[in-house]
């Protein structure tokens, strides 16, 4: 959280006492890489890529 704190500050000049982080865990299947969820995207990999 400190890093972004920092990156906001030095790239916009974003004042730390502004600047709110938030994390939001998201389930494997509902985001995705390239078109498919992440777990059929890591099979592949694991396989040799696409």
């Amino acid at each position: 959280m400190k890093g972004v704190r920092d990156l906001l500050f030095e790239v916009l000049g974003k004042p730390h006492a502004s600047t709110f982080v938030v994390i939001d865990e998201v389930e494997m299947e509902n985001w995705g890489v390239g078109g498919v969820t992440v777990s059929e995207y890591r099979a592949q990999q694991a396989k040799g890529g696409k």
